[in-house]
């Protein structure tokens, strides 16, 4: 346990990135029940905790987690194509349990303790607010109680069209659950992707997030697979699905395009599209003048699990397009360690600033979620929810090249104005 924190209290720093200008030396930070009421501007009678020499920023926002598969050791196999490694999810999710519409099976328990070891991985790298897509019924009394900032996306796919009204059910099941008042927990609907679901239930599943105010997320465009099957209805996933019994040519009209779905879940409050590796110039477009609502999430060490080739990252950003950065899962990610995503960009995209990639892995996060009035900065008004980061750096480095530099780590956690993890 933790030693308690005054009510009011202020963290200073060395350096202190707010987010919203050039980062302050010797910064102060005021927090009063959990909130932050105060940057540089405290009561001479306040305690003040000196962090000394570190940089203290707002806590990294994971906007695309997987949580269920946080036991794995190592990622599984890529393949040789991306329905190879569909088949090895399919495969490892048998053998993890078998009963996940159960919650009081054991499997389910086991499940739950997967996703609290991922939890605690992630508030140990840093992380206070996390995108997580879960495929277990009722799972949101796992996160009511924790201290990091969840945003539950409930996984739905389905070709077959009998099925629809059952998976409309279940989604309407799982948006009651939301209760933000009392807890960091908000829901959201994850249609899966355009190859796992019949096309008229992801379009009412959209209708269905619109009518809640509730955020979207949409693997699109993750493999050229992918887009072969929406193009002709052949190729390797067709194959795969036909092997499982579940290929249904009615599902999705020949034809269609990731355009059709971006335009499909635009209409949602906010919709995060996942991964988008092979999206076309006019989506990428689309997806910038729709920027308001609409982000990217980008998964890099994901990405260069299964691709050689550099991801499209400047000509999204070229089109005003807000990415944000996931890890992903343990199944494509040896950690779910969002500073080594954003050190990963740092090395992989040496021409994108910084500062850039910093408010990738924070408020660009933030607004993907739907919380950038909660958190993703250091301002007055929001959760106390920071991170103290220690660098090797010079005292002349910038400090966002001093956050992503190779030797950086995390050192203390915040959550809500209490130590997750004392500095």
């Amino acid at each position: 346990m933790h030693e308690p924190l005054p009510r009011t209290f202020s963290l200073r720093a060395r350096y202190l990135l707010t987010m919203q200008g050039p980062a302050l030396k010797n910064g102060l930070v005021t927090i009063r029940d959990g909130w932050i009421t105060g940057v540089n501007d405290r009561d001479p009678l306040e305690p003040i905790l000196d962090l000394g020499d570190v940089i203290l920023m707002p806590g990294l926002v994971n906007a695309h987690t997987h949580l269920e598969f946080s036991d794995l050791a190592t990622p599984l196999p890529a393949g040789d194509n991306f329905a190879d490694w569909i088949r090895a999810i399919i495969a490892y999710r048998q053998q993890q349990r078998t009963a996940a519409d159960e919650p009081s099976s054991s499997n389910s328990s086991q499940v739950q303790a997967t996703v609290e070891q991922g939890l605690q991985e992630s508030i140990r790298s840093g992380v206070t607010t996390i995108g997580e897509i879960s495929t277990v019924a009722g799972s949101h009394r796992w996160y009511q109680e924790t201290t990091i900032q969840t945003v539950l996306f409930q996984e739905i796919l389905g070709l077959a069209p009998e099925q629809i009204p059952h998976h409309l059910q279940t989604a309407q099941q799982h948006l009651a659950n939301s209760n933000p008042e009392t807890s960091p927990l908000t829901v959201g609907l994850s249609p899966h992707a355009p190859y796992s679901m019949h096309s008229e239930l992801f379009q009412q599943l959209c209708q269905l997030a619109k009518r809640h105010h509730v955020p979207c997320a949409l693997h699109l465009a993750e493999s050229r697979d992918e887009l072969e099957l929406l193009k002709s209805a052949t190729g390797p996933l067709q194959q795969m699905l036909e092997s499982l019994g579940v290929w249904n040519p009615s599902a999705i009209a020949l034809g269609l395009a990731p355009l059709d779905y971006l335009h499909w879940i635009s209409e949602t409050p906010r919709s995060l599209i996942i991964h988008g590796n092979f999206l076309t110039a006019a989506e990428i477009t689309f997806l910038g003048q729709q920027a308001e609502r609409m982000s990217l999430v980008y998964c890099p060490r994901t990405y260069s699990h299964f691709h050689d080739s550099s991801y499209p990252l400047s000509a999204m950003l070229e089109q005003g397009v807000l990415v944000a950065l996931g890890t992903d899962s343990r199944a494509t990610n040896p950690d779910l360690n969002l500073l080594a995503e954003m050190q990963h960009v740092g090395q992989s995209h040496p021409t994108i600033a910084p500062d850039l990639i910093v408010q990738m892995g924070t408020s660009h996060g933030a607004r993907a979620l739907g919380l950038e009035n909660v958190c993703g900065s250091i301002e007055p008004g929001k959760r106390a929810d920071l991170v103290t980061i220690c660098t090797d750096q010079g005292s002349s480095t910038d400090v966002a090249e001093a956050v992503i530099a190779s030797e950086s780590r995390v050192q203390g956690v915040m959550g809500g104005g209490e130590w997750l993890v004392a500095p």
